[in-house]
């Protein structure tokens, strides 16, 4: 693992030396972060507005309300979770398309709207493969979650066995959509360098893996652990800084309702 600490390195290195050069791609990972965070507002209403029709004093009641709300619950939050997916897929793609234009061009000139040409390459041309890769992981992620509700309900009666095979098969599943988020990267790396469809990447990609593949799962282990660090400490800075504002400006809504208080700096 030491050893594969300077080829971690120099992919950092280089990959803030790219976003330097072409530094649309901090615009294109923060506007997919913005589109990702509304279309989870956005559902959240959504779920509201199905549980106040269905559930609520206008809804229908009965077994076909119920019905009708867990059939529509269901679709809304399997759609959240594919949407998202495919989100992440688009800013993933236009990211790493971007890189590939950096690492085959002459490192002195810089190729103009290189980010845009990719996002558009992304979001037409190869849409139906990322939408693809994005249900793929959009079915295991629903899956989980259904397991995990099964498990809450088994504790709920005191089904220790039903929670076992439930923790088994979270775990299992988990598991599987690693391997497989991990897979979908490295498609979407062929996709957005080569534009091949997603079957035709999924096969490169697996004769990469067979042959570095321990290599790959290092250094993705290492990068991510840098990223994710990264991200902690800035949370824990916005979270601080949140903090202090609300100490020291006191606002009119947290005076009247303390409540607020934790809402903001937790959604800080």
């Amino acid at each position: 693992m030491r050893k594969k600490i300077p080829l971690a390195k120099l992919l950092l290195r280089a990959v803030l030396s790219a976003s330097n050069t072409y530094k649309a791609t901090y615009v294109a990972a923060l506007l997919g972060t913005l589109v990702q965070a509304a279309f989870s507002v956005w559902t959240a209403w959504t779920l509201v507005a199905i549980y106040v029709r269905f559930s609520g004093s206008g809804g229908t009641g009965g077994s076909r309300g119920n019905g009708a709300t867990t059939g529509l619950v269901v679709l809304t939050i399997f759609n959240w979770y594919w949407t998202s997916e495919l989100i992440k897929a688009i800013t993933f793609t236009t990211t790493a398309g971007t890189y590939g234009v950096w690492y085959y061009s002459n490192d002195s000139k810089k190729v103009p709207h290189a980010t845009l040409s990719s996002f558009k390459r992304a979001s037409t041309w190869s849409l139906g493969s990322l939408a693809f890769g994005s249900l793929v992981l959009a079915i295991l992620d629903i899956i989980r979650a259904l397991i995990n509700i099964l498990s809450q309900q088994a504790a709920q009666d005191g089904d220790m066995i039903g929670v076992v095979v439930g923790c088994i098969a979270s775990c299992l599943i988990a598991t599987i959509d690693w391997l497989i988020e991990f897979f979908n990267r490295l498609a979407y790396v062929n996709i957005a360098l080569y534009g091949n469809g997603y079957i035709g990447a999924a096969k490169e990609t697996w004769r990469l893996v067979k042959q570095k593949g321990v290599d790959a799962l290092i250094q993705d282990s290492l990068v991510n652990t840098v990223f994710g660090i990264g991200s902690f400490v800035i949370a824990i800075l916005c979270g601080i800084t949140v903090y202090a504002y609300l100490t020291v400006v006191n606002p009119t809504y947290v005076r009247n309702d303390s409540n607020y208080f934790s809402v903001v700096i937790l959604y800080a």
